[in-house]
Order: structure tokens, then sequence, then C-alpha cells
């Protein structure tokens, strides 16, 4: 017992004696205090504890090989993750505990780690447990710094890489879309970079993508021009806007083109970009100019019409009056003498009736109000004869050229219905004034 009362550790040692003849004569007890021995045997056991616990602790898998790929060592992370204890998994090969397979697999880090004494690693998806993994292989040296072994770390990442295949189809289905997107995108940076850009827009530019890597919108003229460099500018500050439509020549494929720009503001983790819409409208457009063109043409052919009918209704009565004033002058002539003064005054008045007839024959055809009549048909007669109308149709800007053969023969047609084309026509040419073919 110590002085403070308190008992230490000893260790007995009993020795026999004997006599010169070597006869036994009884025992010899020693005690010996083995304090500092048993203090540094306490240490070694709890470092030992203390080893085991933090080794059984790590999340990771942990297992320790020798030289021919068997587990001497395995954590408590290992049993969970191979569903094995420590003792069904000591003594296994590490590729039938993990691959369960007869031999390594093709790229093993365990394998490159033996033959070079160097760290390895690979990440792997391992059906035979269901999980992505990350493998590494770190050698083992012995006292006289050979190769021992290795140690096996192992990290199910399958959540982690489950999150990447999750944004990567998210980034793809989002690629997709925007290339399907009926309208331009792109992403500018703060220096006017174009970091981004869909089909859509490659195609309205009428550059390559790598070109468009390379262009600075702040400097583009167009855009320059219209005020989009600036407008962009001002995204930065949080400005969205939106221009247009606007015409302008394209800078690449050099043609006059209807655009809508539009850019919003946004943050790329914390950086400030703009994001920069362009729909193209030059087919909208044209079809819109082109709608206001039929619609002003059909408001010709309206008014034209309307003059056609009231032409028609005039022509019709005045015809009537004609017909009175032509047939009491042949009544006249038909009284009056040859020689009389009076028979060439008459005339006149007959002749001047049929040729006013014949101008209400021209505008009933105008007015389609006369009745089919297939006759024998001189079609330069026909043109001589209502060639003095269509020259007051088609106006004084308009030139009316005749390039008549001398000789042709005679058709089976109704002569009012070959004016009301030649009609047409004319009236086509004046309000379009260009050609109808």
């Amino acid at each position: 017992m110590r002085k403070d009362g308190s008992e230490f550790p000893v260790q007995l040692i009993s020795l026999m004696v004997r006599d010169e003849k070597g006869i036994p004569r009884g025992f010899v007890t020693a005690c010996e205090d083995i304090t500092e021995r048993t203090r540094m045997q306490d240490i070694i056991l709890q470092s030992k504890l203390d080893w085991e616990d933090t080794f059984d602790t790590i999340n990771d898998v942990i297992t320790i090989h020798d030289m021919d790929f068997n587990i001497i060592r395995a954590n408590k992370a290992a049993e969970n993750m191979l569903g094995l204890s420590f003792m069904q998994i000591s003594g296994q090969k590490c590729f039938q505990a993990y691959h369960g397979t007869d031999c390594p697999k093709a790229g093993c880090p365990s394998c490159q780690t033996l033959v070079t004494g160097e760290p390895s690693q690979m990440e792997i998806y391992e059906p035979h447990l269901g999980r992505y993994l990350e493998i590494k292989a770190l050698p083992r040296f012995g006292k006289d710094n050979e190769l021992v072994g290795l140690v096996h770390i192992v990290r199910d990442i399958s959540k982690h890489k489950e999150a990447e295949n999750r944004v990567r189809k998210m980034s793809l289905m989002t690629h997709e879309i925007l290339d399907r997107a009926p309208f331009g995108v792109s992403v500018v940076n703060t220096r006017g970079m174009i970091e981004y850009v869909n089909q859509v827009m490659i195609d309205l530019s009428g550059a390559s993508n790598e070109m468009l890597s390379k262009v600075n919108v702040f400097e583009l003229p167009p855009l320059r021009e219209m005020g989009v460099s600036d407008m962009i500018r001002s995204t930065f500050e949080g400005e969205p806007f939106i221009l247009g439509p606007v015409e302008y020549t394209s800078y690449y494929e050099k043609k006059t083109v209807t655009r809508i720009f539009t850019g919003l503001p946004f943050e790329d983790r914390g950086v400030k970009k703009a994001l920069v819409f362009v729909e193209d409208i030059s087919k909208r457009a044209e079809a819109e100019r082109q709608q206001k063109k039929l619609e002003s043409e059909l408001l010709q052919v309206q008014k034209m019409d309307s003059i056609g009918r009231l032409a028609g209704g005039v022509a019709h009565d005045f015809n009537n009056i004609l017909s009175a004033i032509i047939g009491y002058s042949e009544l006249a002539l038909l009284k009056i003498p040859k020689d009389s003064p009076a028979y060439e005054s008459v005339k006149i008045v007959k002749d001047s009736g049929e040729r006013a007839a014949a101008l209400t024959h021209q505008l009933l055809a105008f007015s389609r109000k006369q009745v089919l009549r297939m006759e024998a048909v001189n079609l330069n007669a026909v043109i001589d004869n209502i060639t003095k109308m269509l020259i007051r149709i088609i106006g004084e800007d308009i030139t009316l050229e005749l390039h008549a053969r001398s000789r042709i023969d005679s058709i089976m047609a109704d002569s009012r219905q070959i004016e009301q084309v030649l009609l047409n026509l004319a009236g086509c040419n004046a309000s379009r004034r260009q050609s109808c073919y």
C-alpha cells in the first residue's frame, strides 16, 4: 500500500530454494511494482479502442486489403453497405464483396495502386449494390517502405449522381425548349459579349455560333443605330425594355427584316446579365402589307364595279334615247330628197347617233350588261374601235402602244366580250400602275 493509502499493482514471483545437493528446501517470494507497465498497457488498450471507434464512426466505407485483394479489416459502414458482418466480410476478395465477380473489374483502382504504388480512384455504377460509387485506393507501406496492401475507401454518391442526372436532363430539356422557341434567345454580359444563343437566334442572324460568340452587341452597327445597345445596357440596372416592330437591314445577311426586341435583367450566380429576345415578324409584316394592298385593290374593284353599274344604267337609258333619234332620223331621210340641204344635216344626226350608240354598247360592255352575240370578228377592228375609250381609262401618265399584225383571220366571238377583256386589262393597269400578267 502506498503512503497515501491507495493500493498499487504488484507482481509476485516465487523461487524454489535448494541446498548444495539440489534438494528443495523452500520458496522465496519477491514482490515487483508493475504500476508503470500497467499504465502503459491501459494507454495502449484505450488507443486501440479509440482507433476502432473512430474507424467505425467514419461514414465512408473503408476496407483494408492485403496484396492478394483479401479484406483484412472493415468498418461499420462497410458492413452496412455490403449487408454482411465483419466475420462474413473478412477473408473475402474485395471484388467478390463489392462487385460479386470472380476477378477485378476493368479500371479497378486497387489493381492500379498495387501495380504503381500510387493512389488512384474512379466513379462507377455498381449494379451488384445498385449504387453509384466513388472508389479510392491508397497504398499501405511496411517498415522497410515496401508495399504491403492498400486502404480501400468507397463513398456512396448515388444521391449526388441522381441530382446531376436531374440537372443534366433539365438542362437538356431547357436547351431543347429554347431551340424550339419561335423567337431568338441570347444571354449578353456587361461587356456586351454573347454568352449563349439558341438555334433560332443563330438562324435569324445568319451567322455561326462561333461567330456570334465573338460579337460585341454594343458595337454591332444596326443595334447601335436603333438604340438597342443602350437599352441592353439599361437592363444591367434592372430596367427591362421592348422595342418594335422595327425595320432594318440585318448585319450578316444584308436583307431588310422587321423584328421586335425584348430585354430582361437577370443574375447568373450573382453576376448581372441581360436576357434578350428577338422575334422576327418579317413574314407577318409582309402579309399585312399585302393585305392592305389587296384591300386597296378590292376597294378599287368595288369602285370600278359601282362605276360599271352606273355606266350601265346611264348607257341603257341613253340607248333608249338614241334609238328614238336614230329611228326618226332614218324616217326623215326616207322623206327628204337627197339633193335637199336638209338631207345632209339629218344624215349627220343619224351618223352621230350611231356613233353614240356604239359608245353606249361599249359602256354596256364595261358594265357587263350586254347579251352574248357570237359573230365573225376581226380583232384589229375591235381594238381600233375601243382604243379611244382605253386611252381615257388608263390616264395620261400611261402610254398605250398597239402592235397589231396588218392581216389576221377573223374569229367567232362576241366583240363586246373582247372589248370587256380589253377594258378589264386597262382598268387593272390603271389601278396597279403595273402589268397585270
